[in-house]
């Protein structure tokens, strides 16, 4: 370089332009000489065009670049780009844009071209990038590093803050030491990191590891451990907020969703189930299909549903619903049906042993397995009170049926001088037989109208010891079978030898 010579600004012309370095132009107080720096600094990066030479100023090359070193630590810009600082590079030629087609997006020339930007010691950009920030990097086609020891390694990929890494096709990185390392992936906030493909993690120490897994939240950062004079700056890997299932989403400070589609609304919320969902302070769904919502609500097994503070799920496909709701497994057999409880798929609950609950607007069951509401029960006791009613009636015995407790009263009977107090025993003690005598035939048969009919009558063959017609008081005849003797004849006794023959 020729060092009689150094670029200033001429207002009058509205460029730079180089004079000898032994001519002064109008000057301030020492005051501005930061501010004189930043102003010099943002015109050449958003007026390239207006410099009068190339390589000035302790820099080298085709494009404009400028330093206070000399030798191998001079700025070196190639045709087109821009170097700032000790061992700037702005290298290689610029790198033509490519439209990505955004219907919303058509501020873009036919041949659109980008060339390379390099500001700060030891930055470095190519291929049409732009590198701001001391030892930063930008040097892959349309890249951006913004910051100390920022780098953008990829197409497009942007790295904005210090140390910050976006090494993904069209990545962001935007916070210190934040890293977009997926292709499309985005990381917002202080150690951010997006590693997985399209994924998006905002917040401190937030995470996003699985495909087009969204991470919104930052750790408890109060209680983090500590680095220097502040708790909680370096990358918390307890507590943060974690996506690392395929469209998985974790939103909410320490949330966590770590299977595909799972879903974690709320501070420390966890979803570690495929497909489940967890929303609410503290919810938790931990197993595939299961849904947790509300403050503290878990759901520990498959398929299961909580919904409501606190509520809980113990048992596989059943549901609690209702603050401090709680659902467990089912044992033994079913009232009445005696059905197998184990055979039944799941369990729901609205309330607990200590918290009860009402289910209100019901329609009324139809089908075996549905439930009945409080009109069908009311229905079915004007047939019981009927029932109840006649059956009372149909006893007799005094007996009545109350309404309230559902009972008939005890029958009482009179038979016979004796008193009974059930049907069975007045039965019997009524009950009336019929035998056959010496000399007599009884028969029976069923009447017209299922009455039992009795037919008494004399044997056809009859032997008797005595007979005797008439009373006392008239003139009996009596035929005695011992003696063989008729007495009681007018005129007469018979006796066996008057028959003989």
């Amino acid at each position: 370089m020729n060092k009689i010579y150094r670029v200033i600004w001429n207002a009058s012309l509205g460029a730079w332009v180089a004079v000898s370095e032994m001519a002064k132009g109008k000057t301030k107080s020492k005051t501005k000489t930061i501010g004189s720096v930043i102003t010099v600094a943002g015109a050449i990066v958003f007026a390239p065009n207006v410099f009068a030479e190339t390589g000035t100023g302790g820099g080298t090359g085709a494009g404009t670049a400028i330093s206070s070193c000399t030798g191998s630590t001079q700025a070196n810009a190639a045709a087109n780009g821009i170097a700032i600082g000790c061992s700037a590079q702005a290298a290689e030629a610029g790198s033509n844009f490519y439209d990505r087609e955004n219907p919303y997006n058509t501020n873009l020339p036919s041949a659109p071209t980008a060339y390379n930007i390099a500001l700060g010691n030891n930055s470095y950009a190519s291929n049409g990038s732009v590198s701001i920030g001391s030892n930063s990097i930008a040097n892959t086609g349309l890249a951006v590093a913004l910051g100390s020891r920022a780098q953008s390694t990829n197409v497009a990929a942007i790295a904005i803050g210090p140390a910050a890494l976006s090494s993904g096709n069209t990545s962001l990185a935007l916070g210190r030491q934040s890293a977009a390392t997926g292709d499309f992936a985005q990381a917002i906030g202080n150690v951010a990191a997006a590693t997985g493909k399209g994924t998006l993690a905002i917040g401190h120490s937030a995470t996003a590891t699985g495909y087009r897994s969204i991470a919104i939240g930052s750790p408890d950062i109060d209680n983090a451990s500590s680095t220097g004079d502040q708790a909680g700056v370096v990358y918390q890997t307890t507590g943060q907020t974690l996506s690392e299932g395929q469209d998985s989403i974790a939103f909410g400070g320490g949330a966590q969703a770590t299977k595909d589609n799972a879903l974690a609304i709320g501070a420390f919320s966890k979803a570690t189930g495929t497909k489940s969902v967890a929303i609410g302070t503290g919810a938790e769904a931990t197993l595939d299909n299961s849904v947790a919502i509300g403050d503290g609500a878990k759901s520990t097994l498959e398929g299961g549903v909580s919904i409501g503070m606190n509520a809980q799920v113990n048992a596989a496909n059943s549901a609690a619903i209702g603050k401090g709701s709680i659902a467990t497994t089912a044992s033994g057999t079913g009232y009445l049906t005696n059905q197998a409880l184990s055979n039944v798929a799941g369990v729901i609950s609205v309330g607990s042993n200590t918290e009860k609950r009402r289910i209100q607007n019901l329609a009324d069951g139809s089908a075996d397995s549905d439930a009945v509401t409080v009109a069908q029960l009311k229905q079915q006791k004007v047939l019981t009170d009927k029932q109840g009613t006649d059956t009372a009636t149909a006893l007799g015995g005094g007996s009545t049926y109350s309404s309230t407790t559902g009972a008939v009263s005890v029958p009482t009977y009179n038979i016979s001088g004796n008193t009974y107090n059930n049907v069975g025993d007045a039965l019997k003690a009524s009950k009336t037989e019929v035998e056959e005598g010496k000399n007599i035939t009884v028969t029976s048969d069923v009447g017209a109208d299922g009455q039992t009919i009795y037919t008494v009558a004399t044997a056809d063959d009859v032997n008797f010891n005595t007979v005797t017609v008439g009373d006392a008081s008239g003139s009996p005849i009596t035929l005695d079978g011992t003696t063989g003797t008729i007495t009681g004849l007018s005129n007469t006794t018979l006796g066996t030898a008057d028959f003989a023959t």
